[in-house]
């Protein structure tokens, strides 16, 4: 929809992107930033991609999974920090792919707290295991959520029939 209506600029986000999906990112090379969840899509981009040099290489970020659960478990989508590397390198051996940016999602807060921790530890991070010259070619750095409105949060709920609850916490 985004290419239909002429945007120059698109970032494609989500888990589990498909096939057709991917291709029509690389199609679209010079308008579309992929941000990559997980290794599986950066082995389906490469294997896409190929190795024959383009003159325009489709940009990249990869997502950072900024939450992890009491029991140190998955909790969400994306990279844990400590992988970031290893699908940095990946990303590297592809001529048509280009690092160049990070992304994460805190979802609902009630203060900016987990945004400046997640901050400071990807920051930390990025200057104990990154070269300060890779780190400067790159062009964003999304942070997404939001917070609850006043203290409280309002959750929609769909039921069996369609209709919208409203859940006040």
């Amino acid at each position: 929809l985004a290419l239909k209506l002429g945007f120059e600029r698109i970032l494609f986000s989500g888990p589990g992107k498909s096939v057709a999906e991917l291709k029509c990112a690389l199609k679209e090379r010079k308008r579309v930033i992929v941000n990559i969840d997980n290794f599986d899509e950066i082995h389906r981009l490469k294997a896409l991609a190929g190795q024959k040099k383009s003159s325009h290489p489709l940009a990249v970020g990869f997502r950072l999974n900024s939450e992890i659960s009491a029991d140190g478990a998955w909790w969400k989508f994306g990279f844990q920090l400590d992988e970031l590397k290893e699908a940095v390198r990946l990303v590297r051996q592809c001529p048509n792919l280009a690092w160049v940016g990070l992304h994460f999602h805190c979802s609902w807060n009630k203060t900016p707290k987990k945004y400046l921790e997640n901050i400071k530890k990807i920051g930390t991070f990025l200057k104990e295991n990154f070269p300060l010259e890779e780190l400067r070619g790159l062009r964003f750095f999304d942070i997404g959520g939001g917070f609850y409105p006043e203290d409280q949060g309002i959750i929609n709920k769909g039921e069996d029939k369609g209709i919208l609850l409203d859940i006040v916490g």
